[in-house]
C-alpha cells in the first residue's frame, strides 16, 4: 500500500507501519481524492494486534469529526453497494468520548500499548494502613456457620459394636498370654535328683 507517501511491504518488513484511512478505491485508477480521509492515532501494522497496540483513541474524542466522517464513509459505501431498501446503516446517537485530565491520566494521544502495559490503572494506591481498613470495616458483630457431619443412631451403634468387637478379640488374646505368664511365673519348682549308679 502507498499512503501518505509511505511505503509499507509486510512482506519484507514485519514491523512496518502507516496511518490508517479510509477512502473509496475505484478500480483501476486507484483511491478516489475526494473521499480520501487519514484517520487520526490509528495505525496500520501487518498484524491486527500490532494496528490496536500502536494506535491512540484520538478519533473517538470530541476534538474531531472523526466519528462523522467514518459513519458518512460507511454509510456512502453501503449506498453504493447495497440495494436502496439496505441504503443506510442504522446507526445508534454516536457521541465523542470527553477528555477529562482530572480522572485520567491517559491523554486520547496515548498509544494502546502504553495503556495495556500500566494494566489500565490510572493509581496506585501506595499506602497501606491495616488499622485505617480495620476501623473503615470494623463489623458490630461477626457470625459464621460450618458443616458439621454427624453419624446418625445406626451409624452410633455400628461404631460401638465395631470398637467392642475390636476390643474383645485383643483381649481373648492379651488375656491369653497373661494367663500362661502368671502361671508360669509361680508354678512350683520341683527339682529332680539325678540318680547315678556307682
Amino acid at each position: 500500500m502507498n499512503s501518505s507517501n509511505t511505503d509499507c511491504f509486510c512482506a519484507t518488513d514485519f514491523d512496518c507501519q502507516s496511518a490508517t484511512f479510509i477512502g473509496k478505491y475505484v478500480y483501476p485508477e486507484g483511491y478516489d481524492e475526494n473521499s480520501f480521509y487519514v484517520i487520526p492515532g490509528a495505525i496500520q501494522g501487518c498484524f491486527t494486534f500490532d494496528s490496536v497496540l500502536l494506535s491512540t483513541l484520538e478519533c473517538f474524542y470530541s476534538n474531531s469529526d472523526c466519528l462523522s466522517k467514518i459513519k458518512d464513509f460507511v454509510n456512502r459505501s453501503l449506498t453504493d453497494n447495497t440495494p436502496m431498501v439496505m441504503s443506510k446503516l442504522p446507526w445508534i446517537n454516536v457521541r465523542p468520548l470527553a477528555n477529562d485530565s482530572t480522572t485520567s491520566h491517559f491523554t486520547p494521544e496515548t498509544p494502546f500499548s502504553v495503556i495495556v502495559k500500566a494494566m489500565m490503572i490510572e493509581e496506585w494506591n501506595q499506602t497501606f494502613s491495616f488499622e485505617s481498613y480495620y476501623e473503615a470495616c470494623k463489623p458490630n458483630y461477626c457470625t459464621y456457620s460450618y458443616e458439621a457431619y454427624t453419624q446418625s443412631f445406626i451409624g452410633v451403634i455400628i461404631k460401638v459394636v465395631s470398637m467392642l468387637g475390636g476390643l474383645i478379640a485383643a483381649l481373648r488374646f492379651i488375656t491369653k498370654k497373661l494367663v500362661e505368664l502368671v502361671f508360669g511365673l509361680f508354678k512350683p519348682k520341683v527339682q529332680r535328683q539325678e540318680q547315678g549308679i556307682y
